[in-house]
Parts: C-alpha cells; sequence; structure tokens
C-alpha cells in the first residue's frame, strides 16, 4: 500500500512567508500603539481647561504613563509626552502652557523625532 505524496508549501514560499506575515504583523502593532498614544494624548488636553490646576495635570499625566518635560528655558510649559517607534520616532503630545501655577491653555501635537 502506497501513501499519497504529502503537499508541502514550495520552497520559496515557506522561506518568505513567516518575515513577511512578521513584518505585517509589526505594522498593525505599531499603528494600534500610535493611535492608542494619540488618542491618550487628546484625551489629555480634553480634560484640562484653562485655570485648572498644574499638579493636578502632572498627576493625571504620570497616572496615564506620559513622560513629563519642561519646555525651554523662560517658557512656561509643561509636556506630557508618549513615544512610539515606528518607521521613524514618534512623540505624542499634550503641552499645558500656565503661570506658575494654573494653566491657561493645553495643546495636542504630534512630532516626529529624528536621530
Amino acid at each position: 500500500m502506497t501513501r499519497p505524496p504529502k503537499r508541502t508549501l514550495p520552497r520559496s514560499v515557506a522561506i518568505f512567508l513567516p518575515p513577511v506575515a512578521a513584518l505585517l504583523l509589526a505594522a498593525v502593532y505599531t499603528t494600534w500603539q500610535a493611535r492608542a498614544a494619540a488618542t491618550a494624548a487628546s484625551a489629555l488636553c480634553a480634560k484640562f481647561k484653562s485655570g485648572d490646576s498644574l499638579d493636578s495635570f502632572m498627576k493625571f499625566a504620570r497616572e496615564a504613563d506620559f513622560e513629563l518635560f519642561e519646555g525651554s528655558p523662560g517658557s512656561l510649559s509643561l509636556t506630557a509626552a508618549k513615544d512610539v517607534y515606528r518607521w521613524e520616532r514618534e512623540s505624542y503630545r499634550c503641552t499645558a502652557y500656565h503661570d506658575g501655577g494654573e494653566i491657561l491653555s493645553t495643546e495636542a501635537t504630534m512630532v516626529t523625532l529624528t536621530p
């Protein structure tokens, strides 16, 4: 009794399919990460209005896993950022402009960072 031959993928498909599938999955995952970071930055900025406390902004930003950093010397701003690594490094930010204690305004932005 003879067995029928096993059906296998052609060698070229077997070699190239796993890396191509991995690249596609990575692209989907990083796109999802970028959308989540953009949504989180927009939600953080929408949560705060003029006159809100800068301390509460810092507290909520830390709880949402944002990195906090001050603006340039002389500018009264505090930026909360989440970075996503895609083809380039993208930083999704919510910047709070303040007078030292209270927020004057907020702005959500996306910045592409180059090395």
